[in-house]
């Protein structure tokens, strides 16, 4: 298997497949923790060098190496995305498949990083809960025009999962600085609605306010939430060679604003790789 007669362990955790910033992956260690006996099994199955790297080494040191990538992110972009920063309460997965070129020189996956966690009940259960289906629709809507159907659907759903939940606190303790809305939007938790009636007439049977597009574009601004997630690509190039081994990190929305769409695949382009690892991308 080209491994000569030293142990796999030794040669899997050379430099070669170790040469990482520091600063992204955090301590060698990660690697050498993991147990000979899981490589030596994997040799014997007749894995390859690059088999064992991307199917033992990777999936059980990655969770010491997410880890050590937690350190990656700033006290600030912890605090935009309303983050506690707290490494116990860090929540993150890789998002998709981990893939690698033919040659096994390089490998690329996606890491969605949750935004939300630390949130208080009030903005979970009270703002981001209740009100996902009415954001997902205010896209159809110009902002001028009478409120079309798709809002009043998507809030009566929102609530009527909200009321079944029992979060009428929590949407409440959501909407504490808006004082007519919350009037408005705990009248609808409180009322349930008639079997076969549509929502339009439902809200507007509650208060004719519904029927209003200020009280659409305010609950839409009161509602609005950042991002849940955070989607981070990541790269590995020159595995094979020693000595050339490179890594880098890119969020998924500017990765996709540059190169297109189809990761983690994309990623493993020759032209995309040649684009990120060129001396003037950061």
């Amino acid at each position: 298997m080209g491994l000569g007669s030293q142990p796999s362990h030794i040669l899997l955790r050379s430099p070669v497949l170790l040469h990482q910033p520091p600063a992204k992956l955090g301590r060698r260690r990660d690697v050498f923790d993991v147990p000979d006996a899981f490589l030596d099994v994997a040799v014997t199955k007749g894995a390859s060098r690059w088999q064992l790297v991307r199917h033992v080494l990777f999936p059980v040191a990655q969770a010491n190496i997410w880890d050590h990538l937690r350190g990656v992110y700033s006290a600030a972009w912890c605090n935009a995305h309303n983050h506690p920063c707290d490494p116990e309460r860090f929540d993150e997965y890789v998002s998709g498949r981990v893939v690698a070129d033919a040659s096994g020189d390089a490998l690329a996956f996606v890491t969605a990083w949750d935004n939300t966690v630390g949130w208080s009940d009030a903005e979970r259960w009270g703002r981001l809960e209740p009100f996902r289906e009415l954001r997902a629709a205010l896209p159809t809507w110009d902002g001028a025009s009478p409120p079309p159907d798709p809002l009043f659907r998507g809030l009566a759903a929102g609530l009527a999962r909200a009321r079944n939940l029992a979060h009428r606190e929590h949407v409440a303790a959501a909407l504490a600085r808006e004082p007519a809305l919350r009037e408005l939007v705990d009248a609808a938790l409180a009322a349930s609605r008639a079997g076969g009636q549509d929502e339009r007439a439902w809200l507007l049977a509650l208060d004719p306010r519904w029927g209003e597009t200020t009280t659409w574009l305010d609950l839409a601004r009161a509602v609005a939430v950042p991002d849940e997630h955070t989607e981070v690509v990541y790269v590995y190039s020159g595995l094979r060679r020693p000595g050339t081994a490179q890594y880098r990190e890119l969020r998924r929305s500017d990765f996709e604003t540059r190169f297109g769409p189809g990761l983690p695949d994309r990623a493993l382009d020759p032209d995309v790789l040649r684009a990120i690892f060129s001396p003037d991308v950061n």
